[in-house]
């Protein structure tokens, strides 16, 4: 069978994003909105739930870690910061903050303790918060612009970033 696609889930998006905030639950980035919908009926009305950004520039970037029962998202502006929320009540939990024109990337550690994310310009940087504190671990210049990352699932504090034609272990 086909999957079903309507033309909100693509809103805004150059190519989809979407990210589990529970096991039966999706969120997809839909221009200015992060759809929440039930994996086994995305567009059914009463199983879907939705969450507005701050501006009108549309969410650029989510994140999700069902175990903490938290989502982070970012937004196309210049200088976002990046908003978490909880998950399923959608309430505000706090906002992380990174000097940077734009991040490419967002991962959070599976149990929830750590967040890291990708910079773009003006300088590549891979930056990692501790999500007790909320202040940053490290931050790493990189030699070249990121587009992918994630942690080991396997082993906390290791971290892997992507670039076209580079893989790199952290």
């Amino acid at each position: 069978m086909a999957p079903i696609v309507s033309a909100e889930c693509a809103l805004g998006a150059s190519s989809p994003q979407v990210a589990f905030a529970a096991p039966d639950q999706c969120v997809v980035v839909t221009g200015q909105r992060l759809k929440f919908a039930t994996c086994s009926a995305p567009l059914e009305p009463d199983e879907t739930r939705w969450h507005a950004g701050n501006t009108p520039h549309g969410v650029a970037l989510v994140a999700t870690c069902p175990k903490a029962g938290v989502f982070a998202f970012t937004e196309r502006t210049q200088r976002p910061a990046i908003e978490m929320c909880t998950y399923p009540d959608m309430m505000p939990k706090c906002t992380l903050e990174f000097e940077a024109l734009e991040f490419t990337a967002m991962a959070f550690l599976r149990n929830g303790k750590q967040f890291a994310a990708l910079t773009g310009l003006p300088q590549p940087t891979l930056v990692v918060w501790s999500m007790d504190t909320l202040t940053v671990l490290v931050s790493v210049p990189l030699a070249v612009p990121c587009d992918s990352l994630s942690f080991n699932p396997g082993a906390d504090g290791l971290l892997c970033t992507q670039a076209s034609k580079k893989l790199t272990m952290w």
